[in-house]
């Protein structure tokens, strides 16, 4: 388990799992562009980044839509839950 500014303390390696809890963010845009820039380098080839978030202040839709500017990434999954507005949404490397 690593605590980091997005990567910056991770040491440079490729991942199966990457988690990352989203922070609340009037703006998360920018955390999300530094994440999904990043990301291809740091996932194996098998492997899942999971977000965890609250979907109140950060719609999926919004998330999706940032995610879509990046074609080394897609979406496995998304799960949203009727009993909270948190969401998880699983990402793996883009096939080619």
């Amino acid at each position: 388990v690593f605590r980091s500014d997005v990567f910056g303390s991770v040491p440079a390696a490729e991942y199966d799992l990457i988690y990352w809890n989203l922070p609340y963010y009037d703006d998360p845009t920018p955390l999300l562009s530094r994440l999904f820039d990043a990301a291809p380098t740091y996932l194996s080839d098998a492997g899942s980044m999971v977000l965890g978030f609250n979907g109140k202040p950060l719609p999926v839709a919004t998330l999706l839509d940032v995610l879509g500017r990046y074609p080394g990434l897609e979406v496995e999954r998304v799960r949203s839950y009727w009993w909270n507005l948190h969401a998880l949404v699983s990402i793996r490397k883009a096939s080619t």
